[in-house]
């Protein structure tokens, strides 16, 4: 079973491999009348209640190359996290405590955020979300290196 569906660019974009293996985004630099182009890691929101759970995906993550922006623990902190942070990609855990991750999921969307459910679940119950790739639990860093790929991918398009 693919952990991400592909999705189709319909303009030529840029990208780079880190490490052999992370796709970048990719940042123009201006200095002295100069124009350059440099790879800036990706930066992951990452949305989890279990806290023993956040901090190994967290080192997985920085062990991938990407950076963590953020790693939060509740429904009100993820949600002021994806309103107004600064970040690429994210990954949310579907149940937050007894609540859904689905509003904070419908804000991704608008703001055209990249993101994935990262559940012991084996598909999303919520029907508008169905679409959304999965990062099952428990897994490996192999899944979580392509899923994290495939999100930074999905950004540029």
């Amino acid at each position: 079973m693919s952990i991400f569906k592909a999705t189709t660019c319909n303009v030529l974009k840029f990208s780079v491999m880190i490490q052999k293996t992370q796709v970048a985004r990719i940042e123009t630099v201006h200095s002295e009348g100069e124009q350059r182009r440099r790879a800036i890691p990706a930066r992951v929101l990452v949305v989890e209640d279990e806290v023993l759970i956040a901090d190994l995906l967290e080192g997985m993550i920085q062990g991938l190359g990407y950076l963590v922006q953020a790693t939060v623990h509740d429904f009100q902190s993820a949600m002021e996290h994806a309103r107004q942070g600064d970040f690429d990609i994210a990954l949310l855990d579907i149940l937050l405590g007894a609540r859904g991750a689905y509003d904070i999921a419908d804000v991704l969307r608008r703001k055209q955020k990249p993101f994935a459910f990262v559940t012991g679940y084996d598909s999303v119950p919520d029907h508008a979300h169905a679409q959304a790739p999965i990062l099952m639990k428990p897994f490996t860093t192999e899944q979580l290196r392509a899923l994290l790929e495939g999100l930074v991918a999905a950004q540029e398009c």
